[in-house]
């Protein structure tokens, strides 16, 4: 029931597009996270990005939830990912970023770690583009049901819209 309420907070609020993306981006980074004893800085700085972006946070768990689940079924990519990041062409710049102050406490001497964030921001960015699709589609259509005061009523006398009116708002 929480869940289908946070759905109605994202279809109806004021966020903007980049806000529901970087929700969604973010979001599927901490769900490719490891454990936060591999990368506790990687947790702090993308726990502090959400909020200084005044991301969605309730968007940000939900991608995150979704994102844990596909991080176990898509592991194996990942490594292989974060072996031709890591030992590739780009081993120069992975050697920098792993030995920085900061970053190297996030955990991306570990192939999965540097692999899972890459496809975290491919499933992120995704994602975030379909939940800013579908956002702007139904702000779209409310605005011109609001228009049309008949319309709206019919729609509100079905059964399924009422019950989705319930679960959503």
């Amino acid at each position: 029931m929480i869940l289908t309420r946070k759905i109605g907070k994202v279809l109806r609020g004021k966020a903007t597009p980049f806000q529901l993306v970087a929700a969604t981006v973010l979001g599927a980074a901490l769900g490719f996270a490891p454990s936060i004893t591999i990368a506790p800085a990687l947790y702090a700085l993308l726990i502090a990005a959400l909020l200084f972006v005044n991301a969605n946070l309730g968007l940000a768990l939900v991608t995150a939830a979704l994102a844990k689940v596909a991080s176990w079924a898509l592991a194996p990519v990942a490594f292989r990912i974060g072996q031709f990041l890591l030992d590739g062409p780009t081993e120069g710049l992975a050697e920098a970023l792993v030995n920085a102050p900061i970053l190297a406490w996030c955990g991306f001497s570990y192939y999965a770690v540097t692999g899972g964030q890459v496809l975290a921001l491919l499933f992120g960015g995704v994602f975030g583009l379909l939940v800013v699709r579908t956002v702007t589609s139904f702000r779209r259509r409310m605005l011109a049901a609001r228009d049309e005061p008949s319309r709206l009523r019919e729609l509100g006398q079905r059964r399924w819209a009422r019950t989705t009116m319930w679960l959503f708002f």
